[in-house]
C-alpha cells in the first residue's frame, strides 16, 4: 500500500511538472545565432529574437506569394492545384528560365574577361613598342649651338666615320 501511495504521489507531481503552460524557448540553429546574435553572448535576447522572427515571417510571406504566382501561371485548368502535367510544364519553364539567366551571366563574365585580356594585351604591346623604338637624334635646326654660330649639320653619311687629321 505504501508503494501505491508513493507511486500516485510521483505521478501527480510528474503530471504537474509536465502540465506547465510555459513552453521551452526554441533554441535557434547556429546559423541564426551567427547572423542575429549581435552581442555575441551565444543566445538571442528579446530584440535579436524579434528581428529573427520578423525576417522569418517575411521570408515565409514571400515564399507563399511566389507559390501563389506559380499556381496562377501554371494551373492551366484553374482547379487550384497543379496536375502532374502542369507540374512538368512548370518545372520545364523554370529550368529554362534558370538556364537562360545562367547563360546571360556567363556571357557577361566572359565578355568582361575578354575585355580585360584585350586591355592588358594592348597595354603590354604599347609598352613594348615604346621600349623598342630608338629615340631619334635632334634635328640640326634644334641642336644646341655654341656662341653666335648656327649649328652645322654633320658632314658624314650614315655608315661612314669621320677621320681626324693631325
Amino acid at each position: 500500500m505504501k508503494t501505491a501511495g508513493l507511486l500516485i504521489s510521483f505521478l501527480v507531481s510528474a503530471t504537474a511538472l509536465f502540465a506547465e503552460d510555459t513552453p521551452k524557448p526554441e533554441a535557434p540553429p547556429p546559423s541564426v545565432l551567427k547572423r542575429y546574435d549581435k552581442n555575441k553572448d551565444g543566445k538571442l535576447d528579446e530584440k535579436e529574437s524579434e528581428k529573427w522572427r520578423a525576417d522569418l515571417a517575411a521570408r515565409r510571406e514571400k515564399a507563399a506569394a511566389e507559390r501563389k504566382a506559380r499556381l496562377e501561371k501554371f494551373d492551366a485548368d484553374k482547379d487550384g492545384k497543379l496536375s502532374d502535367d502542369e507540374k512538368a510544364a512548370a518545372k520545364l519553364s523554370m529550368t529554362k528560365a534558370r538556364l537562360e539567366a545562367d547563360l546571360a551571366k556567363g556571357k557577361e563574365k566572359a565578355d568582361a574577361r575578354i575585355a580585360r585580356e584585350q586591355a592588358e594585351k594592348a597595354k603590354t604591346e604599347s609598352a613594348a613598342t615604346t621600349a623598342d623604338s630608338p629615340t631619334p637624334p635632334p634635328s640640326p635646326a634644334t641642336a644646341p649651338t655654341m656662341g653666335d654660330e648656327p649649328a652645322k649639320p654633320d658632314a658624314t653619311k650614315p655608315g661612314e666615320s669621320m677621320m681626324m687629321m693631325e
